[in-house]
C-alpha cells in the first residue's frame, strides 16, 4: 500500500474514533431515560426543596416517560443529599434538586466537604428565585430596614436576631447589615427556620429572615411586621414590601433553586432535560401549583445561562461568609 493510501486509511480510522464519542452520546440522549429517574432533594418533608420536588416530579415524570422517584435526603445541612448525588452515575437518571446553602455557602462552613460543588456536578436549569423576607415582632417600633437599623443602634446589643445557624441565609444577611451599616444586632441561632420564626412570634427573638409564604400568616395576625425583602425584587406574596436593592442597599443576594445532574453526564441528556424543565416551568398553570403559590418565582434559561449565574451567587456567598467570620469546621 503506497503512502497516499496509507495516509487515507489513517484519516479514515482517526474519524471514526473522534466521531464515536459523539454518535455515543447521541445514542445516549436519545435512550434517555431508559427507567426511572431518582430525583434527590435535601430538605425532607415539608421543607422547600421537598414543596417543589413534589410539584414538579410527576410532571417531569409524565413528560419523560419515567416515573420520578423523589430521594429526600436531609440532614447535615443538605451534605448527605450532594454526596449522594456527586456518587451517582452519570446518565441522568439521577438528578438534584438544590440551592445556595449546598452550593454556594457550604464550601465556605465545611472543612471536609465530601463534595466538590464546583466540580461534582453539572448545572441544568436555574428553576426557581425566592427571597426571604425580614419581619419583626410587633412590638418593635420600625417600619423600614432604616428604621429597624436605628433602633438597633440606639439598644446595642439588645435586638436579638434570629437564624438557624452560622452558616445560615440569614445570618448572612445579617452580617450584611451589621458590617455596611455599624447596627450592633445579637445573633441567636436556633436548629431551623421554623423555630426561629416562631422566636420572634413569641418575642424571644425581635428579627428574623423566613419565606414570604411561612410568614405571611402571622404578619395578617399582626404578630410580626414584614421589613424587607431579600434581592433586587418585590414577592407576589407581599406586593408592599420593598427589596433591599429597591429600597437603596447595595445587598443583591437572593435564595435559588436549580438542578443538577453529576458531572460526566452527557451533554445531549443534559440538554434534554432543560429542555423538558424549560417546559414545564414555562406552564403557567403548573408554575401556580408548585411554584408561585410557595412564593418561588420561575426563572428557567440554558444551562450555560445557571452556570454564569452560579459563578457571581458563589462570589458574594464569599464576601458574605468572610463578614459573618465563617470558619470552616
Amino acid at each position: 500500500m503506497n503512502t497516499r493510501a496509507i495516509a487515507g486509511v489513517s484519516a479514515i480510522a482517526l474519524g471514526f474514533l473522534l466521531a464515536a464519542p459523539v454518535l455515543a452520546q447521541s445514542d445516549a440522549a436519545r435512550s434517555f431515560p431508559s427507567k426511572p429517574i431518582r430525583l434527590i432533594e435535601p430538605g425532607g418533608p415539608g421543607s422547600n426543596t421537598d414543596v417543589v420536588a413534589r410539584g414538579l416530579a410527576p410532571a417531569l415524570g409524565a413528560a419523560l416517560g419515567q416515573t420520578v422517584v423523589i430521594d429526600g435526603r436531609p440532614g447535615a445541612n443538605g451534605i448527605l443529599a450532594m454526596e449522594a448525588c456527586a456518587r451517582a452515575a452519570p446518565d441522568g437518571h439521577t438528578i438534584c434538586l438544590t440551592n445556595n446553602s449546598q452550593m454556594s455557602i457550604n464550601p465556605h462552613a465545611y472543612a471536609n466537604l465530601p463534595y466538590d460543588a464546583t466540580r461534582d456536578f453539572a448545572p441544568v436549569i436555574f428553576l426557581a428565585r425566592n427571597n426571604g423576607v425580614i419581619v419583626v415582632h410587633s412590638s418593635v417600633p420600625a417600619n423600614s430596614m432604616r428604621e429597624l437599623i436605628e433602633f438597633a443602634k440606639a439598644n446595642p446589643g439588645k435586638i436579638n436576631w434570629a437564624t438557624w445557624g452560622p452558616s445560615s441565609f440569614a445570618n448572612l444577611t445579617l452580617a450584611w447589615v451589621q458590617s455596611t451599616t455599624g447596627a450592633p444586632f445579637f445573633h441567636v441561632p436556633y436548629k431551623t427556620p421554623p423555630q426561629a420564626l416562631q422566636a420572634v412570634v413569641a418575642g424571644d427573638a425581635q428579627v428574623t429572615q423566613n419565606n414570604p409564604l411561612l410568614a405571611l400568616p402571622m404578619i395578617k395576625a399582626g404578630k410580626i411586621k414584614a421589613i424587607i425583602l431579600a434581592g433586587h425584587k418585590r414577592s407576589a406574596i407581599l406586593p408592599g414590601v420593598p427589596s433591599f436593592v429597591e429600597a437603596g442597599y447595595e445587598l443583591d443576594y437572593e435564595g435559588w433553586y436549580g438542578i443538577f445532574v453529576p458531572a460526566g453526564t452527557p451533554r445531549p441528556v443534559v440538554q434534554k432535560l432543560n429542555a423538558e424543565l424549560g417546559k414545564l416551568i414555562a406552564n403557567k398553570e403548573l408554575v401556580e401549583r408548585f411554584l408561585t403559590r410557595f412564593a418561588f418565582e420561575p426563572v428557567g434559561g440554558s444551562p450555560e445561562d445557571f452556570a454564569a449565574y452560579l459563578d457571581n451567587d458563589r462570589e458574594i456567598a464569599a464576601r458574605l461568609a468572610k463578614m459573618a467570620n465563617l470558619k470552616p469546621q
